[in-house]
């Protein structure tokens, strides 16, 4: 046997699998191509939120298939969870979403840099300040995001990270 017969992960996406059967007397080889086993499948998040699957395409794509929603435009949470839903109605064994659009670390560290230039403050200061220029750019790709449950959570593991240095300053 070369190969496997079936995808066996992401590794093996779109690749068409086959089974070979050779015939010594005829010294010929029989290809069968394998449309029985679930295959790794991605939908793309901007054709799918333009409608430009048919539901035919989309059925043929997720049923028993393994899928990866990509998402690669400009998107809101709810939409992503929506369409996952919608995707789930299609049975395929799992989906997954991956995501290309991201923030540029150059914008973040730029601001970073700005922010600890700006004078001396204490470190709380300088994560709130940081925290804010990171928002600025998430909220360009997630319109969802709580800003303050973001500001929330930074600050109570600020004050957790405190409290474990002064418990390892007093052990010491």
């Amino acid at each position: 046997m070369v190969g496997s017969p079936m995808q066996l992960n992401w590794g093996e996406y779109n690749q068409d699998k086959f089974i070979y059967i050779l015939d010594p007397e005829q010294n010929d080889i029989k290809e069968i191509q394998n449309t029985v086993n679930s295959r790794y499948e991605k939908i793309y998040y901007s054709l799918l939120s333009n409608k430009r699957y048919t539901e035919n395409e989309l059925k043929k794509l997720c049923k028993d298939n393994y899928v990866k929603l990509v998402v690669d435009a400009k998107y809101q949470l709810n939409q992503i969870l929506t369409l996952i839903d919608f995707i789930r109605k299609f049975n395929p064994v799992t989906v997954e979403t991956e995501y290309l659009i991201s923030i540029t670390s150059d914008t973040i560290l730029e601001s970073a840099n700005e922010i600890v230039k700006s004078g001396s403050k204490d470190n709380k200061e300088y994560l709130m300040e940081y925290l804010e220029s990171v928002y600025k750019e998430i909220s360009k790709i997630d319109e969802d995001i709580d800003k303050q449950l973001l500001f929330q959570l930074a600050e109570s593991y600020y004050e957790k990270s405190q409290s474990s240095e002064k418990d390892i300053e007093e052990d010491k």
